[in-house]
Order: C-alpha cells, then structure tokens, then sequence
C-alpha cells in the first residue's frame, strides 16, 4: 500500500492511469509528427514549383493537407484522453486533500481563513493539471519551432545567426519575466485566498448582516479586500502585458532583418526563391520558440504554486493534525482531570463567545492567554455534570479538551477511564464521545440524512425514536414532505431552535457513552427546554453527560455543579448546596447570567 508520503505528488496520482497517460503522451507525440511533416511537405511543395515540377508540387501538396488533417484529428484525440484524465486525476487528489482536512486541528482551523482551504481544495488541483498539459504542449510545439528554425539556420546561416543573436537576448528577458512572475502569482493567490474566505463568511452570516444593518460597513471591508486581489492580479497582468510588448517589439525587428536579408541575397541570388518562401511562411518559428518558452516557464510556475499549495496541506508544520493512540477501549465514562494547565493565542480561540471571534492578519500579533494553571477534577462514569461561570472562564474549553479537539500543550492529563486520551485510538475517542454546540452546523440534505449521519445503521424508528426525545418529531411531521424535508445549506431553512433540536437528536441516536452539551438549548423556547430537560434525565445513570448552559433550568437537577472563575473550580457541589454555599453562584443565578 502506497503511504501517504508517496501521495503527495502529481506524479503518484497520473500514474494510477497509465493507460489513458499512455494515449495522451502517443496522440500527442503523433500530432507533432503530422506538423513536423507537414512543414517538411510544404517546403518540398515549395521547391517543386519554383523549379516548375508541377506534379510533384501537387504530390507534396496533397500530402502536406493530409498531414495537416491528421494533426487536427490527434488533437481532438488528445483532447478526449486529457479530459478523461483531469476529471479523474483530480477528483481523487480532491478526496485526499479533504480527508487531510479532516485531520487538522480544530486549533489550525481556528487559525487559518476558510478561503486558504477552499481555493487548495477546489480550484488548485484543476490548476496544476492544466499547467502540465499547457507545458507539454508547449515543449512539443517548440520542438517543432526549433526543429523549423533549425532548418532555416541550414538553409541560410546568415539569417539562422540573427534568430540565434535575437533568442539569446529574448531568453534572458523572459528569465526576469518569470521571476517576477512568480512572485506577483504568489501574492496573488494569498489575496485570492482572503477574498474567498470573506465571500464564505458574507454568505453563511447573511441573516445577522441584515437584521444588524451592517451591509454599509461591511462595504468598506469588501471594497479593501476586493480590491486588494483586483490590484494583485492587475499587477500581474500588467507587468506580463510590458514584458510581451518588448518582446513582441523585439520579434518584430528580428523577422524585419532577417526578410530584408533574405530579399537581398535573392536578388543577389545567394539564396533560392524556395528557401526564401519557406523562411517567410515560417518566419513565425522564430516567434514561437520565444513565446513557447515563455509559456512554459510561466505554466511550470503555476505548477509549482498550484502543487506546493494543495500538497503543503500535508504539511504538519505548517497545518498540524490530529495526534490520535493506538489504545482501544470499551468507555465506561469516567473522566479525570490532572493538574491540566492550557494556553491559547488570542484572538484565535474563544472559549464562550466562539461568534466574536476576530482574526489577525500576523502572528506576531497575538499573545498567549492561560486559561487553567492547575486545574483538576473527577466525573464519575453515567453521572451528570453541569459547569457553570461567566463568559471567559473555560467551560468550552473544557468541553474542547475533553473531546480531543484541544490537547493539552503545557502541563497535565485527560484521562478517560484512567487513561490519557493521548493514548486513546481515534476511534474509541469519537465513538464514544458526542459534541453539540451552540450552534450546531446542519448539512444541505434531508433531515433524516442529517441525523442518520450519527449512526449509519440506524433505522427509521430509531430515528424516530431520537427525534421524539430531541422534541424534534412532531415539528417534522407538520411538514410537507417529513423526514425527507431538504434543509439548505448550513440548515438555512430551520430556524435557531429546529437547528438545536436536529443536533440533539442526532447525538442521541449515536447513544455515546460520553455526551457533551455545549449551549445546546440557548435557542429553545421554555416549553421546548422543559421536554429536553427530561430527555437529559432519561440519560441519567446511562451516559456520562456534560453540561455548558446559561440557563440554571437545564442544569438544576445535575448531580454536580462545578462553578468556575478565571479557570479555576471555586465552588462545586448540587444545586442546593451552591446556592446555600456559594454568595457569587448565588449572584450569578438572581442576575440569570449563567
């Protein structure tokens, strides 16, 4: 089995396919031969009538537009062999740089702007594979260019110096092109990159845009980075635009001397009319061999920006991943926390307000934050807990820690059933441990899709059956097409409350052993709450669960509070013994803040 080292090349990839590879590299090699002769045919056809060889001029004639029919005909055949081989090429780099993406880190992902996922994605892979053929077809067509320039220098050394003098000067000139190419690419595809991911962010936050009234700020922060690519790529563009113009300035006087001279030595009969009409048919060899180099520099280029860009999602450096044991257990559901200290960047990861969160556009401009020095504590297995506090003082961070989605990167363990969950097997951590968040995302399908998506075994009545707790069920039968109802992208279609409530059922029907409630019924309205609220304790003695809430309704009946300030446990206990003990739970609860 080929690792994913070996992956992480073009190479690997088009040589799964070697048969339609095979077609494109003979079709192509084959057109090259039909232009090569054609030319070759058309310089005999030449020569025959200015000797006044009228039947063989039609000969060569007849087979120089046979050849030339067979070139166009290979090209339609590399073309279909092409077409096969980008689509399938780049399907399945696609698939792997998405299963990649789903072994970054909820910290890297927290970092890095949308746009840079999507555009290595989606676009890149087409990208690199258009610059191959692009270059391969521009080293056969400036085979032919030479091959033709060549004959010329054979025919006429005179004339074959002033191309050799002129392509000297143009080789250098489209070297410093490409170099600044390069450079005006990359920055480019860095402002391409931004562009996306606000395009992302106007798109899912449409709602909040409008109810806010934000559309006229919002202008001047699209205007900026909008226009930021636009200048990017106009720069580009323009700078290639001067580079051609003297170029094409250059070829221009080239071809000038080089058909002055030629009507010269005609006249002085030092070079024959047939040589003479040859170098003028062809007089555009001599461009082609610029323009054919400079196009593969260029698309060699792109290759490497297009490859260096999907594959350096692989880079653990730069997008770390996921650090998963290889220990499988049968969870029983208790969880310790040892002596844990954890430190975050700023700005890169909120704990309560996850929504605020503010991007910077440099490193060095965020700073660690701690959350916990030294934070210890034991929930039982198939109790349930509740943590409580104000805004900032770690309870999804704690939620995050629990679930894997942060590691512990300064100080201490978190163990599951006396095991540090470092050690733990992926599949036993996300088996047995369900997340919902505030603000669960919702999949552009069905809502059975949506929830079968937990347990894909699951059957219509177990379904059924988690909707019903979830509160969810009778809500779907009220509408027109049920559980076959399609809910738009990110669950546009269901309100704040449905969204929650889809979530919750989904996390119950995966039936985890470890279950975790991050906010989940911020959304719901009282009598809603009240019915999930029993559902929870239906969980009880079954599951360990872990509750995040604001609302004291929904933790009340815990077994255990832990009350937390500046990521430190201050107080724990039942709800009664909390609101007897504790003077700040107590205010926290009359100021119904938590």
């Amino acid at each position: 089995m080929v690792s994913k080292v070996q992956r992480r090349n073009l190479r690997y990839y088009i040589k799964q396919h070697k048969g339609l590879t095979l077609g494109y590299f003979i079709s192509s090699i084959l057109a090259q031969v039909f232009n090569v002769t054609y030319l070759f045919m058309i310089a005999f056809f030449l020569a025959d009538l200015t000797a006044t060889n009228y039947d063989n001029a039609m000969i060569n004639l007849v087979l120089a537009i046979s050849c030339y029919i067979a070139y166009e005909v290979s090209f339609g055949v590399i073309y279909k062999f092409f077409y096969m081989l980008v689509a399938k090429v780049s399907n399945e780099i696609k698939v792997d740089l998405a299963e990649q993406v789903f072994k970054i880190s909820s910290k890297t992902f927290a970092e890095k702007s949308s746009g840079i996922f999507i555009n290595r994605i989606n676009n890149d892979p087409e990208r690199a594979l258009w610059s191959i053929e692009s270059i391969l077809d521009n080293v056969m067509a400036l085979a032919t260019a030479t091959f033709t320039t060549g004959y010329i220098f054979f025919e006429s050394w005179a004339i074959g110096l002033v191309y050799l003098v002129a392509l000297t000067i143009l080789f250098v000139l489209e070297m410093f092109r490409i170099k600044v190419y390069a450079k005006n690419e990359k920055a480019e595809k860095t402002a391409a990159d931004e562009s996306n991911g606000l395009t992302t962010e106007i798109i899912r936050s449409e709602k909040d845009i409008k109810a806010l009234n934000l559309e006229k700020q919002l202008k001047d922060i699209i205007k900026q980075n909008y226009g930021n690519q636009s200048k990017n790529l106009q720069k580009k563009h323009t700078i290639n635009m001067y580079f051609w113009s003297s170029r094409g300035i250059a070829v221009q006087i080239t071809q000038f001397v080089a058909l002055f001279l030629g009507v010269f030595w005609v006249k002085d009969i030092r070079l024959s009319i047939a040589t003479f009409l040859f170098i003028f048919t062809n007089r555009i060899s001599f461009e082609n061999i610029i323009w054919r180099f400079g196009n593969t520099a260029t698309e060699i280029t792109n290759l490497r920006v297009a490859t260096s860009r999907m594959f350096e999602l692989f880079d653990n450096n730069k997008f770390k991943v996921e650090k998963f044991g290889n220990v499988d257990i049968e969870v029983n559901g208790e969880i310790e926390f040892k002596n844990v200290k954890f430190s975050y960047l700023e700005d890169q990861i909120e704990d309560d307000s996850e929504n605020d969160k503010k991007e910077t556009s440099t490193q060095s401009q965020m700073t660690k934050k701690l959350v916990f020095e030294d934070l210890s504590f034991v929930i039982p297995a198939n109790s349930t807990v509740a943590f409580v506090g104000k805004s900032g003082s770690g309870k999804t961070t704690i939620l995050s820690l629990i679930s894997k989605l942060y590691d512990v990167d300064e100080r201490g363990q978190v163990l599951i059933d006396n095991v540090d969950i470092q050690l733990l097997s992926q599949n036993t951590l996300r088996q047995s441990i369900s997340l919902v968040n505030q603000f669960p995302y919702i999949f552009n399908t069905t809502i059975l899709q949506n929830i079968k998506m937990a347990k894909e075994d699951a059957t219509f009545e177990d379904v059924i059956e988690a909707a019903k707790k979830a509160s969810l069920h009778d809500f779907v039968m009220g509408l027109r097409f049920g559980y076959e109802t399609k809910v738009g992208e990110s669950g546009i279609k269901l309100s704040g409350g449905q969204r929650q409530r889809l979530a919750i059922a989904r996390a119950l029907l995966k039936k985890s052993k470890i279950i975790l409630f991050d906010e989940s019924t911020s959304s719901l309205d009282n009598a809603t709450q009240e019915e999930i609220k029993q559902s929870l304790q239906d969980l009880s003695g079954q599951h360990t669960v872990i509750i995040v809430a604001h609302r004291l309704s929904t933790i009340k009946n815990a077994d255990k509070i832990f009350f937390l300030h500046n990521g430190e446990i201050v107080a724990q206990g039942t709800f009664e013994q909390l609101i007897s003990s504790s003077p700040d739970f107590e205010d926290l609860f009359k100021a119904e803040i938590i």
